[in-house]
């Protein structure tokens, strides 16, 4: 299966620049008339990968609206936008189906990746958190792994696979919280303070 090696949050922070980037680049060419029909298509299929990758579903809706009619009918775009409806309903089997079933184009290739990574980190971590146990093919389904796979990802995440029910490991208690400091009782304080007025 090759669950990602990186998490969430270092996936979303390769992308954060280049993202404040298409923003900028979208306000300038909204002022010119003469831009290049390519270079739109290019920059809008970029951008809503980028929100999509951001898991900022509003903002990809938006620029799926603002993105031309002519645009739109492009393979790659109108496959971004079936990724975009799956992940808007939460259904898994389908987002799984828009990622693998679409010929992306080489420069958006690694950011489909990235998406599906961040698809199979967020059904891991919704089965260990929600789940004691599950069935082997609802595990199939939510990380978007085949039949014949499931023992190879069951061991890689260190799971259990027995009798067509997949045990998932709970993750560990996040660290206790730091006792607070004395800014933060004053501030605390205050504010009580503010309150019983």
């Amino acid at each position: 299966m090759m669950l990602p090696t990186e998490t969430a949050e270092e996936i979303r922070s390769k992308y954060t620049e280049r993202l404040i980037e298409l923003e900028t680049l979208e306000v300038e060419r909204a002022t010119f008339e003469d831009v290049s029909t390519e270079s739109a298509a290019e920059m809008y299929l970029h951008l809503m990968a980028l929100y999509l990758i951001e898991n900022d579903l509003p903002n990809a809706k938006f620029v799926w609206k603002r993105t031309p009619d002519s645009m739109k009918k492009a393979p790659a775009m109108s496959g971004l936008h079936r990724v975009f409806l799956a992940l808007w309903t939460r259904d898994f089997p389908l987002i799984y189906t828009g990622l693998n079933g679409t010929s992306w184009p080489a420069n958006l290739q690694p950011l489909i990746a990235d998406l599906r990574s961040l698809t199979v980190l967020r059904a891991r971590n919704l089965l260990s958190q929600s789940y004691a146990d599950v069935s082997q093919e609802d595990f199939c389904t939510l990380m978007g792994v085949p039949a014949d796979g499931v023992a190879s990802a069951c061991a890689e995440l260190g799971w259990t696979l027995n009798e067509g029910r997949v045990t998932p490991v709970k993750p560990p208690a996040p660290a206790e919280q730091p006792l607070l400091s004395e800014a933060h009782l004053a501030k605390l304080a205050e504010f009580i303070s503010f309150l019983e007025c």
